[in-house]
């Protein structure tokens, strides 16, 4: 004799409700982003002081070449001498975002309850839900912010409105500046500094490339002891106070995707992990003590020489045949950091309610800042030369 489905019971139905696996105020969230770990290791020992700022823009100074007055001399040569006027201005506009909640008093009342008996029916708390709607967006907001695509337009432009991101300022691009093929066109300059004019040129990342190998498996390590040696920046033994301090990690960060991780534990592998400090405690390969961090951002972000005809497309995209492969940005957070307006870091603004929808309100959250780059000199990428797509550097 076949049964009965349990909805058939109709008191049963009416009088019994749902009983929900995990408490009122946990919820799965799968709307997040795989990591964040772009601003979280930007952010890493930085000052609160140089994080948080003021004034109309965000401004400084830069020493980038230095005019030659040193000069041999016999007793009573007359010398020329020169008054050298040194530095060069940056300047970065500030820029706004903002996330915002917005609800309606008939599902919030409604949802908490009149009494004790009728909170017990309240399932899942929808202010909660809320809150974990506007943090998620938030979180995954910003982190697509620091590796969107250069657009000279709406970032370098003072009438712009987006604010700069890791490509603008670390890249693959000659003379560090992102191609016509990017929205907005071709660079000209970045922070207001133009790296083709004399005594400017050091307004540049670093560029090492590498290939795939069928004979070594120094391919891709070669390239980062280049850039080691490249990035070491040590003063002179005397008037240090006039040099910045001596590079103790020319490499900071290693910012890759999840291909680039798995090539660089390729590598490591191959070479029986013969590296005493191969793995951080987080699992991630390092170099020389610097962590090698998957973003997970690098793995679709359009910001790559890949596509066809030259055209922006992922790390991976062989579209173009050329240099489809991982890249490998090498960061120094101590030079590349966010600065926030102070009193405008995720400011809540309040409640506003619309005078024609009296029961309906939203809540801003405002966020005033910029990605700020202090130096491109000490900033590199490693990038693949050839088409190397996931096979590897074997």
């Amino acid at each position: 004799m076949a049964g009965q489905a349990l909805s058939l019971f109709a008191e049963f139905v009416n009088e019994t409700g749902p009983t929900f696996l995990t408490s009122q105020e946990e919820r799965v969230n799968d709307a997040q982003k795989r990591n964040y770990r772009t601003l979280g290791y930007l952010s890493r020992g930085q000052k609160m002081s140089e994080m948080l700022q003021g004034g109309q823009q965000i401004k400084d100074i830069i020493y980038l070449s230095a005019t030659r007055t040193g000069t041999t001399y016999l007793p009573n040569a007359p010398i020329s001498r020169t008054n050298k006027q040194t530095g060069t201005a940056w300047t970065v506009p500030w820029r706004f975002w903002e996330n915002h909640i917005a609800y309606t008093d008939q599902e919030i009342e409604l949802n908490d309850g009149a009494s004790a008996a009728q909170l017990a029916q309240q399932y899942k708390r929808i202010w909660h839900a809320k809150q974990q709607e506007l943090a998620t967006d938030q979180a995954n907001f910003q982190e697509e912010l620091l590796w969107a695509v250069p657009d000279t337009t709406k970032m370098e432009s003072a009438t712009g409105q987006e604010p700069y991101s890791i490509p603008c300022f670390v890249n693959e691009f000659d003379n560090g500046l992102p191609s016509a093929a990017h929205p907005g066109g071709v660079w000209t300059t970045v922070q207001q500094i133009n790296p083709t004019t004399v005594g400017q040129t050091n307004w540049v990342p670093q560029r090492f490339g590498y290939t795939a190998s069928t004979t070594t498996t120094q391919a891709l390590t070669d390239a980062f002891d280049k850039a080691w040696l490249s990035l070491e920046f040590q003063s002179p033994p005397y008037d240090k106070q006039y040099f910045e301090s001596d590079t103790a990690e020319p490499i900071n960060i290693v910012a890759t995707s999840m291909q680039g991780r798995i090539n660089l534990m390729k590598v490591y592998r191959a070479n029986n992990d013969r590296w005493e400090d191969m793995k951080d405690p987080w699992f991630q390969p390092m170099y020389a003590g610097a962590p090698c961090v998957y973003v997970a951002q690098l793995d679709s972000a359009a910001i790559f020489p890949t596509g066809a005809a030259a055209a922006l497309s992922t790390e991976l995209d062989t579209a173009g045949t050329t240099n489809a492969g991982p890249r490998y940005f090498l960061l120094q957070p101590k030079y590349l950091r966010m600065v926030y307006k102070s009193g405008r870091f995720m400011k809540n603004l309040g409640e506003f309610t619309p005078p024609e929808t009296p029961t309906s309100h939203f809540m801003p959250v405002d966020t005033w800042g910029n990605l700020v780059c202090r130096s491109r000199i000490r900033h590199g990428i490693i990038y693949p030369t050839a088409d190397i797509g996931t096979a590897g550097v074997l």
